[in-house]
């Protein structure tokens, strides 16, 4: 997975114009969050740098903004941290 990360154009931009369900944006948030935060050793987040986590944590902060869920995300992070 690691030379398949450092090929030639992986660094490129790409722009995606995607119409998703609102609920699939909250699915799509929750997922980024979760799958950042594994601390198993087969996670892909281990190949990731610090960066890289920065830069899906903006993205899926920008998903939820732009989707109006901002304060429901919050909301429910806090419900399941209970």
């Amino acid at each position: 997975m690691e030379a398949l990360l450092s090929s030639p154009g992986m660094e490129q931009e790409v722009k995606i114009d995607i119409r998703i369900p609102r609920k699939l944006v909250l699915f799509l948030c929750y997922s980024i969050e979760h799958g950042i935060k594994a601390k198993d050793s087969g996670a892909i987040t281990n190949l990731m740098s610090t960066e890289m986590v920065a830069e899906l944590n903006m993205l899926s902060e920008g998903f939820q903004e732009k989707a109006g869920l901002t304060t429901l995300q919050t909301h429910l992070s806090q419900l399941l941290e209970l």
